[in-house]
């Protein structure tokens, strides 16, 4: 994808400064350009580069806002290092402009950041640029404590470039506070001594032409003049032009005091043609004024009014080139500030409308759970009471029906033991002592609902024997069954009913004698027992009060849950009944 930035950022370095207009357009490009473009860590590092080439122009304000633009950007992707920067990069302008507080302010909270990441050698620059402002507050003992501080950090960290600025820095202090000159000058040289260890030619040269000032200022002009001509020369060399137009001027400067000025008017024009090419008015505006009174000291009051003409036309378009500059940084802070009130509105909403949605999802929520809560106590409630219904019915039931048997069963033995008495006085007594065991155990077995098939079947074969007694040979029993059968479960007293059945319907009206075969399995899940028998078909069936087949059929209902768990048939001659007993738990 074309990118349209880096061709607007050589344009603007290629428009000339008093093109304001023309400069304020590319801003205003530039700003929509990095913000289509680019995002996150590329628009920052876009931004900082445009803040770069602005500075370099001597555009301080343009420059001012796209290091802001930079900050915004680096504070939303939390990169601390680079706001940091930012934040010393903006205290220079400041600095540079003569706001002292302001640049304080930045760089005390760089120094904070870079302090917090542990990165000292950013935080030994920052001390030193602190010391600057101190003393450009007069604050002389702030500044040289502050200054002291970074040398210290520059020699822990044992970077030689870096102890070199500081030595260096240290002669700029004594040379600005006019404290000690010779001072100044060792701490020049020291530094220029460094320099020239390493290398680094260009910071040699300057080195060299701090030390041509502080002679300049002892009166030192000869040597003064030799050091100046020595850094123009070294600045040639490595075409910093920038660096060759503001030492002729201070040579042009120094030559003035020796009143040799058609050489001082020689050094300006060429650091003033110099100056052109680079595009900075301010520069310009200092030449201009060094050279109206340099032609006012010589005479040449023509050439003078001229310069002093260039230097009012010079101040106009600086006085031009800063309302400009504030009207279109007003702008874009307030379009910055308009947009952030904006997005700020925005996430006010966003968070009102989310809160509203939030109290709207857990009132419904609560409400949701709290019907279900309703629900399930009403539905177990209402099922709890039926259970509690339906075990008291069936336990009323059950205890109905066993009471309903064991008088009717009575009620058949005593008047079978009534008949003996008179035909049979052992049988008579056999059957009581039977009759007093089976009632034993019914009473034994009151309070159970279920009971082994090997137990059931002892105490109703008790039963059985009495009932033989009074039939004699007319009843024959056989029983079928596994052994794993005996020990599976069935309700209390349920097969009494199905042998009393036998005896009322067959025994009783028969001649002849009545088979009976039991069997029991375990088939499926459930107790499968079945009692077949014969039965005389033409012998009329007796009506008596007991309860039968379907008082078992509805002990099984109660007890279950199923009505089809007893069934029976008549055909041929044959009785059979078949009962099925549940074993899951």
């Amino acid at each position: 994808m074309f990118s349209q930035t880096p061709e607007l950022i050589s344009v603007v370095k290629d428009t000339p400064n008093d093109s304001i207009n023309q400069l304020t357009s590319l801003k205003h490009l530039l700003i929509k350009s990095v913000k289509l473009e680019y995002s996150g860590k590329e628009a920052l590092d876009k931004y900082t580069d445009i803040a770069i080439v602005y500075y370099s122009k001597d555009i301080l304000d343009f420059s001012q806002d796209f290091f802001e633009l930079a900050l915004s950007v680096a504070e939303s992707i939390d990169d601390k290092e680079k706001k940091a920067e930012i934040l010393s990069n903006i205290g220079v302008l400041n600095e540079i402009r003569g706001d002292y507080i302001a640049a304080l302010k930045n760089y005390q909270e760089s120094l904070q950041i870079f302090n917090e990441l542990g990165n000292e050698r950013s935080q030994s620059v920052v001390y030193n640029n602190i010391a600057i402002i101190h003393q450009e507050l007069g604050n002389i003992d702030l500044a040289y404590q502050n200054l002291t501080i970074s040398y210290q950090m520059k020699l822990e960290i044992q970077d030689s470039s870096l102890i070199a600025s500081a030595l260096n820095n240290y002669g700029v202090f004594y040379e600005e506070c006019n404290v000690n000159l010779d001072s100044a000058i060792l701490y020049y040289q020291a530094a220029k001594n460094m320099y020239s260890d390493f290398g680094d030619s260009l910071n040699e040269a300057i080195c060299t032409s701090n030390i041509a000032q502080v002679l300049q200022s002892q009166g030192e002009f000869i040597l003064a003049r030799e050091s100046f001509s020595s850094a123009i020369n070294v600045f040639r060399n490595l075409q910093q032009d920038m660096w060759v137009s503001k030492t002729l001027m201070y040579l042009a400067e120094l030559e003035l005091q020796l009143n040799r000025h058609d050489i001082a008017v020689e050094l300006l024009e060429e650091s003033r043609t110099i100056i052109l090419t680079g595009n900075n008015p301010r520069t310009l505006l200092q030449i201009s004024e060094i050279l109206a009174e340099s032609y006012m000291q010589n005479g040449q009051f023509e050439k003078s009014a001229i310069e002093f003409q260039k230097c009012e036309m010079l101040r106009d378009s600086l006085l031009n080139i800063d309302k400009q500059n504030e009207i279109s940084s007003l702008e874009i802070k307030f379009q910055t500030s308009q947009k952030q009130h904006e997005i700020d509105s925005l996430k006010i909403e966003k968070e009102i409308q989310q809160q509203r949605t939030n109290l709207i999802v857990w009132f419904v929520t609560a409400l949701v759970i709290l019907l279900i809560s309703v629900i399930v106590f009403l539905y177990m409630r209402g099922k709890h009471r039926k259970l509690e219904k339906q075990n008291k019915s069936m336990q009323l039931k059950q205890q109905l029906l066993q009471n309903q048997m064991n008088p009717h069963f009575l009620f058949n033995s005593i008047n079978s033991v009534n008949a003996l008495i008179a035909t049979d006085p052992d049988k008579a007594r056999e059957m009581l002592v039977n009759l007093s065991d089976y009632f034993r155990y019914s009473l034994k077995q009151k309070d159970i609902n279920f009971i082994s098939l090997e137990d059931e079947l002892h105490y109703t074969f008790t039963y059985f024997e009495i009932e033989k007694l009074r039939f004699g040979d007319r009843i024959e029993v056989k029983i079928e069954m596994d052994e794993n059968v005996k020990t599976t479960r069935l309700p209390v007293m349920i097969l009494q009913p199905l042998f009393e059945n036998v005896i009322k319907h067959a025994v009783s009206e028969s001649l002849v004698t009545v088979h009976l075969l039991f069997t029991a399995k375990i088939e499926e899940g459930f107790l499968n027992i079945q009692l077949v028998n014969n039965y005389d078909p033409e012998s009329v069936s007796r009506k008596g009060s007991g309860i039968g087949l379907s008082t078992t059929a509805e002990r099984l209902s109660l007890i279950f849950g199923d009505k089809n768990l007893l069934n029976y048939s008549k055909r041929d001659g044959i009785f059979s009944v078949e009962l099925k007993v549940p074993q899951q738990n």
